[in-house]
């Protein structure tokens, strides 16, 4: 059982979110590369964290609202 810092959980619950971010997010906040790494596990087997599917999401939200350019969405992403 992983307990997850609530400053994190509220960070993940806001929005959708990638690994990298959260992994910075943890940084900021100071904590053991050892924790860290049991949280995003936990999160991404809880299905909070996805990467392919924050990927597919944003492609989706850009090419509605944005009609960005591929080289665009690389950047973006």
């Amino acid at each position: 059982l992983v307990i997850i810092d609530d400053k994190i959980m509220k960070y993940v619950l806001y929005q959708m979110r990638t690994v990298s971010e959260v992994r910075r997010k943890c940084n900021n906040l100071a904590l053991e590369e050892s924790y860290i790494d049991e949280v995003i596990q936990y999160l991404i087997e809880a299905g909070y964290l996805d990467d392919k599917k924050f990927a597919k999401k944003y492609v989706e939200n850009v090419m509605r609202l944005d009609k960005a350019s591929r080289n665009e969405m690389k950047v973006g992403l």
